[in-house]
């Protein structure tokens, strides 16, 4: 009789067959490059049968969770993140899938063009001053989510800021939550 192998021997042996997943998406918005989850899963589900396991993206208590289940055994890795109370479905349905994709690709250590990192090694032009509007605005978005009148993801909807100048004031989010 062969010996059960353990949830952690079962990914070893299925991270091996993974390859790096590439960024064939487009965020006009954003003006960046994604990978889709429905990408992800093309690789990672047919590995993962072949060694017993799945993936589970069940919603616990406000917060996503990406499961990875031994089907033999019953064990399971997971890694969760808040999702943010939103009254419009289609953005919890956006908030949903970008964590989902993040969730897996974080907990399966999925390898993907680091597009972040390639961004800081390169010199960047030095930034403008913001501009007293630009100000006021980033000093109104500080008030609003220190006085809990709007939540992280609707800074980007309500406010006119780059993700740096949130950044600027992170500290104010970070004591909020």
């Amino acid at each position: 009789m062969s010996e059960s192998k353990t949830i952690y021997q079962k990914l070893l042996a299925a991270k091996k067959d993974f390859t790096a997943i590439s960024k064939d998406h487009k965020n006009p918005h954003f003006k960046s490059e994604y990978y889709d989850i429905n990408d992800i899963h093309k690789m990672v589900d047919p590995i993962f049968h072949e060694h017993g396991l799945m993936v589970l993206n069940p919603i616990v208590e406000g917060k996503m969770v990406t499961q990875i289940v031994d089907v033999e055994t019953g064990e399971k890795l997971e890694s969760s993140f808040k999702i943010e109370y939103n009254a419009n479905p289609q953005k919890v349905g956006s908030e949903i899938t970008y964590l989902r994709r993040y969730l897996l690709s974080s907990l399966i250590g999925l390898k993907a063009e680091d597009d972040d990192g390639n961004l800081a090694s390169k010199k960047q032009a030095p930034k403008a001053p913001p501009t007293k509007p630009k100000i006021k605005e980033m000093e109104a978005a500080k008030e609003a989510i220190s006085n809990g009148k709007v939540t992280v993801s609707q800074l980007f909807e309500k406010y006119d800021l780059t993700l740096e100048q949130i950044a600027d004031f992170n500290e104010v989010i970070t004591k909020k939550q």
